[in-house]
């Protein structure tokens, strides 16, 4: 199994280090999605998200907390039945837990704010209707599946995608 990382400073002289977030497709992934952003926009790659000490927490989320409390980087929990309960509570039973979810929540995040889960679930709701995952080349095996073409051949599929942007990138460096 691959890891990506998203770069956290919670310290007290403000040191970075990097902790791991799973990913499906690992570096290859990361190429693609870079090289696509180079192609695109013909501008220099951003560097990696680092959030602000404040908003991070990787002790996870407290024992009790109610939807007048915030939601720190390391305490979204998306298997805990407390968490899911309030959120599915605060969005009259439509909060669902996936792919826009984590998304809104790392935008909050990124903006260095750590939202309240009543702030939270309003955002969720207005992305539920407004939004979409062809916005996010992170999401696409979801996209893909939505599309229906998301089979057994996808990791295939994607690789041959990738190689082929790998080809263009060493056109455009060799030249």
């Amino acid at each position: 199994m691959r890891f990506a990382f998203d770069s956290v400073s919670n310290n007290d002289r403000d040191r970075r280090w990097k902790t791991p977030r799973l990913t499906r497709q690992g570096s290859e992934e990361s190429r693609n999605r870079k090289g696509h952003t180079f192609l695109e926009n013909r501008k220099k790659i951003p560097p990696p998200t680092i959030f602000k000490k404040e908003i991070v927490r990787l002790s996870g989320l407290p024992e009790n907390f109610s939807e007048k409390d915030l939601l720190y980087y390391g305490c979204y929990e998306k298997k805990n039945p407390k968490m899911i309960s309030l959120l599915k509570e605060l969005t009259n039973g439509r909060f669902q837990n996936g792919a826009i979810a984590r998304i809104k929540c790392r935008d909050f995040w990124s903006r260095g704010e750590a939202p309240t889960f009543a702030e939270y679930a309003k955002v969720w709701l207005l992305a539920r209707d407004n939004y979409s995952l062809d916005q996010h080349p992170e999401a696409a095996f979801l996209t893909d599946r939505a599309k229906g073409t998301a089979d057994e051949n996808w990791k295939k599929l994607r690789r041959l995608k990738a190689g082929g942007v790998r080809t263009i990138l060493d056109r455009i460096i060799s030249s």
